[in-house]
C-alpha cells in the first residue's frame, strides 16, 4: 500500500490541497500526518477539519506537533515571538472542536513496523529536530520500529542504520517527492 506522508502542513491550505490531490492521483492508499497542523498559515480551521475528516472517516492517522500543542494547550513556551504571534492569531480562528482534536493527537503513533512521530523518536514531546545524522542515530535506536517517519523538519531527508538488527521482513520502498 501507497502511503502519503505530509508534515508540517502549517495552516497552509493551497500547499495542503495540492499534496491532497497529488496524494489521490499517486493512489495512496493512506495518509499520515506528522504533525503541525497548524501555524503560521491563513487557514488553520479548515486544515484542522480537512485532517479531522480524514482521520475520523477515512483512516489517516495523525500525530501532534509542536505548533499543534501550543495551540491546544496554550503556554508551551520556547516559540520565537512569529511563531507566539502565528499562535495567538490561530487561537482565535479555531474551534473548540478543532482545538479539542489537536489536544487529542498522541505524540507518535506505531502500525506494524512504522513509527509515525513529529520529532525525535528518543523523546517525542521534547521536539527535537532530526537534522543530522547523529539526531538520526539517537532517534532510530529509541524505537524497535524497522522505519520512523517524522516531520519538524525544514529539509526531506533519509537516514538508515546498521546500529541495530532490523526485524526480517520485506525491504520498506520509499520513494521522497
Amino acid at each position: 500500500m501507497l502511503i502519503a506522508l505530509m508534515a508540517d502542513l502549517h495552516a497552509n491550505r493551497e500547499a495542503f490541497e495540492a499534496c491532497l490531490e497529488h496524494a489521490e492521483r499517486a493512489g495512496a492508499g493512506r495518509l499520515v500526518f506528522l504533525g503541525d497542523v497548524v501555524g503560521y498559515g491563513a487557514d488553520p480551521e479548515w486544515v484542522t477539519e480537512t485532517v479531522m475528516d480524514r482521520v475520523g472517516r477515512r483512516g489517516a492517522v495523525a500525530v501532534l506537533g509542536n505548533h499543534d500543542e501550543a495551540a491546544a494547550r496554550r503556554g508551551r513556551g520556547g516559540m520565537n515571538a512569529t511563531a507566539e504571534a502565528a499562535l495567538a492569531w490561530t487561537r482565535s480562528r479555531l474551534s473548540a472542536e478543532a482545538i479539542g482534536f489537536l489536544d487529542s493527537l498522541p505524540l507518535e503513533v506505531e502500525e506494524e513496523d512504522r513509527l509515525y512521530v513529529h520529532a525525535d523518536a528518543s523523546d517525542p514531546g521534547r521536539w527535537r529536530y532530526v537534522a543530522e545524522a547523529e539526531d538520526a542515530r539517537r532517534s532510530l535506536e529509541a524505537t524497535e520500529a524497522q522505519a520512523t517517519f517524522c516531520g519538524h523538519c525544514t529539509a526531506r531527508g533519509c537516514w538508515d542504520t546498521v546500529l541495530k538488527p532490523t526485524r526480517p521482513g520485506p525491504p520498506v520502498e520509499a520513494a521522497l517527492v
